[in-house]
């Protein structure tokens, strides 16, 4: 491999051998693999336990509805599963994408923390409901406190991961014309 091609990283490197990633890394893909691990756990109890309400209320909206959003929380947990995996094993072509990416689904959660607290306003202080948007507000602001810094962590870390993870080669850049 001539060093144009070990500057640039192949799919299969994996950093300095032997050498951790940089801590900010290390921190990044962490975070991103508990939440995306956090939310496939927490999917698939919410649809385990919920399957009888699905099953009894066929073609009301409800089902689907509630379908659609647990198969797009599974893929966004499964995405930043994979993006931590691969983030951590040098496997990720490069970061600056996922950091941002992490940041956009933030503040996804941050919306939705907002509407169930907004909700939560609409609802009496003792009814059951009252309680399940708090704790709804509370899991979606923890997810968009995790992502957020994942993804400030991974953008403030791209050029040292882009460094690790061709071997101490600093990319070159191209000249401008």
């Amino acid at each position: 491999m001539d060093d144009r091609e070990q500057a640039r990283g192949s799919d299969k490197s994996q950093g300095r051998a032997g050498e951790a990633p940089p801590k900010g890394i290390r921190a990044a893909a962490s975070l991103w693999i508990a939440i995306g691990g956090l939310l496939l756990a927490v999917n698939v109890i919410n649809g385990v336990s919920n399957i009888e309400l699905i099953t009894d209320r066929p073609m009301t909206g409800f089902a689907e509805q509630f379908m659609i959003n647990l198969v797009l929380s599974l893929i966004i947990g499964l995405a930043f599963l994979t993006v931590g995996l691969q983030t951590r094993n040098g496997r990720a072509a490069g970061i600056i994408g996922n950091a941002v990416g992490s940041i956009f689904f933030s503040h996804a959660y941050l919306a939705a923390a907002l509407y169930f607290l907004l909700l939560s306003t609409a609802v009496p202080t003792g009814h059951e409901a009252h309680g399940i948007l708090l704790v709804l507000t509370g899991i979606n602001l923890v997810v968009w406190l995790v992502l957020f810094a994942a993804g400030v962590l991974a953008l403030l870390a791209a050029r040292e991961y882009r460094i690790w993870r061709t071997g101490g080669l600093v990319p070159a850049v191209p000249a401008s014309a």
